[in-house]
């Protein structure tokens, strides 16, 4: 079987992206694909909404793991919205 291709979040999770990349995570989440962070440099309190989201579901479908390599930025934002204590397991390895 194919590898699947991981879905990599464009480097801009803000009010302006966030229908278009909430789209394309509900495919990625279906098609049980990594979701990569690392290119995300800017992101506003509606991305990190779609990311808490993200998070819920990917819990819900018992593959956390499947959240990987969040970008300084991202955790940044979340950090100052008190957020980051929900992807501690994500954080930390």
């Amino acid at each position: 079987m194919p590898k699947k291709v991981p879905y990599l979040l464009p480097s801009e999770l803000t009010a302006y992206h966030v229908t278009a990349v909430h789209a394309e995570l509900t495919k990625a989440v279906k098609a049980k694909r990594v979701v990569d962070a690392s290119a995300v440099t800017q992101v506003d309190t509606l991305g990190c909404q779609l990311m808490v989201s993200l998070g819920h579901s990917l819990k819900a479908l018992g593959q956390p793991e499947l959240l990987q390599n969040m970008s300084a930025p991202l955790v940044a934002a979340l950090t100052e919205l008190g957020l980051h204590t929900f992807f501690e397991e994500e954080l930390a390895g």
